[in-house]
């Protein structure tokens, strides 16, 4: 599973998603792609401030690490599809 690549250092604070992104994929090769319906959903911008400042983790904790700090409603999720990501919204937890 390609998400599983390790990113050596994330040093990221207060900076656009879409820099993040762009960074995720450059240091691992990965697409990425962002969806402006996706931000318009959740709020958002392509400039929204988020922050990491991690070192050797893993490419998909990266990135749910920053999908959170984006906040936006509903949060934003990622979906991977034949080793490509898209940014999606989250979907509601299914009622029992």
């Amino acid at each position: 599973m390609p998400v599983s690549h390790g990113i050596r250092n994330v040093p990221f604070c207060l900076s656009p998603l879409l820099s993040f992104l762009d960074f995720l994929q450059d240091a691992s090769g990965i697409k990425i792609e962002l969806p402006a319906n996706v931000l318009k959903t959740a709020r958002l911008t392509p400039d929204t401030p988020v922050t990491s400042r991690s070192r050797n983790m893993n490419f998909d904790v990266a990135l749910e690490q920053i999908l959170h700090s984006a906040g936006g409603y509903p949060p934003l999720d990622y979906d991977e599809h034949d080793g490509q990501i898209t940014i999606i919204a989250a979907r509601p937890p299914e009622k029992e």
